[in-house]
This record gives structure tokens, sequence and C-alpha cells, in this order.
């Protein structure tokens, strides 16, 4: 099977569990439709990521660096909510991707996973698997 057709059935595969976790969560009374996590390394490689966030990398990272991401290995919640941080593993060393809400006025908050206060306005995951701490967007 070629990357581009392993990518189509996967893109359609996501494409369909969004589709149904957004009917479920529509017929939910009171659903957030703004939770969820960081993006899987796959999701990232694929560039299937949340467009409810502006998303940034440091300084220096490119894009092949983005898309060779191997593991989401950590996940905090930083300046009291203000943006979200996500830390993979790659060829490298480890890259991090900043989320910080679109819209404005917006706060980050945890919904589930276990999460250690820092202090200073930081929340970290403490799971031994980062993808089970998930939070939403607060407006």
């Amino acid at each position: 099977m070629s990357e581009r057709s392993g990518y189509a059935d996967y893109a359609a595969a996501r494409t369909l569990a969004g589709t149904v976790l957004v009917f479920i969560l529509a017929a939910l009374p009171g659903a957030a439709a703004e939770t969820g996590g960081c993006p899987s390394a796959m999701d990232v490689r694929y560039r299937l990521i949340a467009e409810s966030f502006e998303w940034t990398v440091d300084e220096g990272i490119t894009l092949e660096d983005v898309i060779s991401v191997t593991r989401l290995f950590a996940v905090s919640i930083e300046n009291h909510g203000e943006f979200v941080s996500c830390k993979y593993d790659y060829d490298k060393g480890f890259l991090k991707l900043d989320g910080l809400p679109k819209k404005d006025n917006c706060r980050i908050a945890s919904v589930s996973g276990k999460w250690l206060d820092a202090g200073n306005g930081k929340l970290i995951c403490d799971e031994e698997d980062a993808a089970r701490c998930s939070f939403r967007i607060e407006c």
C-alpha cells in the first residue's frame, strides 16, 4: 500500500469517527463541542489537528520535523489556561506544539485524566499515556 493510500484510508476513518463523535455529542444536551486533547502523533503527521486552535512550534522547527513526530509524551495547560502545550518525540529529540484558542477571551480547562497543579498557572498531565488527558475551550 502506498503512503498516499494509507493517508486516504486513515483520513477517511478519522473523518468517519469524527462525524460519529460530532453526531453523538450533538445529541447530548449540554455537551461541549470544543472538548478534545492533543493530536496524536499520526494526526500531526497527516495534518489532522483541531482547527479551533492556532498551533505554533519553536523557532527552527521545520515542517519535516513536525510531520516526523512519533509519540505524544506530555501535555500541559499553561499560563492559567491561555494555551495548551503538546510535546512529542521525533528523531532529533522532542518537539513542542502549542495551541492557543482562536476565539478571543477563551481559556483552556482540564476535562479528564489526572492533572497536577504545578503552580504559576500550569497544569501538567500526570497520566502514563498523555493522550488520556483531555481539555476543552471555555469562552
